[in-house]
């Protein structure tokens, strides 16, 4: 199938050349704060700094865009492991780096294919009893397979789909809390803008949504005048703008992307499944999402790769 006719239809946010690679992702890093005081009313203090836990990273999703190529993936965790990948990996390694007192682990997808068209039906077996995969990609597959991309094969095996998908696990202190907090002196990398609270209601079955800024986001219960009330389609637009790099993200997800993690997250968000009093959601840096993992993708053709990816920072607040 002709790579310039796609190229030119496909909605992506810089128009693709059939001589170069798109790679996107999305995913989000979870922080689960379980021992440290959160900021109280009246005294709007921390009495304690951040605990130093592992941080689980959920549902990486990457897709391709772009000419056809033959490319190999290789997924790194530098501080971390991973725990769940589909299609399951042709090759994986985990080092143990004890002059650091950290893991580094790594998988790979090769001798794979891409193809247009970018719309097709895109179903897989392959690999299903292999460990490595995980059960959320039969709850989620559908969402994300939504997405209109280039079409994913392995020939040694049969696998077809248009998504790739990793999840891991960071070791304590591999990735910082950016959140700026009272009294607890920040790391090197801060994120200081505005935030989403989702916050359980105290009268009842619900959950609040606010939007305020990241050093306010510790109130509870939340201030009312130091947040704004936001509807749930008010909060998509914050996230909207976020995942199309209009804040610090600057990550330029395309729209179907956009609307697919939205739909993956926000059920969860404002379902109130979740530990603690509220849920605080942000855009993770830059600088944070290059320690979650390193991509690389080798194409041939040999293609330039541009690489967009977009991580949310959530804690379970309080």
């Amino acid at each position: 199938m002709c790579p310039f006719l796609f190229a030119a239809a496909v909605d992506t946010v810089v128009a693709p050349y059939y001589d170069k690679a798109y790679l996107h992702e999305w995913g989000v890093a979870m922080y689960a704060e379980s021992t440290v005081s959160v900021v109280s009313q009246p005294q709007e203090s921390l009495l304690a700094p951040w605990p130093a836990g592992p941080v689980c990273v959920d549902a990486p999703v990457i897709y391709l865009y772009g000419g056809e190529f033959d490319f190999d993936l290789t997924v790194r965790v530098p501080g971390g492991a991973v725990t769940g990948a589909w299609p399951a990996p042709d090759g994986s390694v985990e080092m143990n780096l004890p002059m650091v007192d950290s893991r580094q682990s790594a998988i790979s997808w090769s001798g794979m294919r891409t193809s247009c068209p970018y719309t097709t039906d895109r179903t897989s077996s392959a690999g299903e009893d292999d460990e490595l995969v995980p059960s959320v990609v039969d709850v989620y597959g559908g969402i994300w397979r939504s997405v209109e991309s280039l079409v994913l094969t392995r020939p040694e095996d049969g696998f077809r789909d248009s998504f790739l998908f990793y999840e891991c696990e960071l070791e304590p202190g591999a990735l910082p809390m950016p959140l700026p907090r009272p009294g607890v002196d920040a790391g090197d990398v801060v994120y200081d803008g505005p935030v989403l609270v989702f916050s359980k209601l105290a009268n009842g079955p619900g959950v609040g949504i606010y939007l305020t800024h990241a050093a306010d986001a510790w109130l509870v219960p939340p201030s009312v005048t130091r947040m704004r009330v936001l509807t749930l389609d008010e909060a998509f637009d914050v996230f909207h703008g976020w995942a199309a790099g209009d804040g610090a993200a600057e990550a330029g997800l395309k729209e179907p992307e956009i609307q697919a993690m939205w739909d993956t997250w926000a059920p969860f968000f404002e379902g109130g499944d979740w530990h603690g009093s509220s849920l605080i959601v942000f855009p993770l840096p830059g600088a944070l999402v290059d320690r979650i993992s390193t991509l690389v993708l080798t194409t041939e053709p040999e293609y330039e790769v541009h690489y967009s990816r977009f991580f949310l920072g959530v804690v379970q607040n309080g």
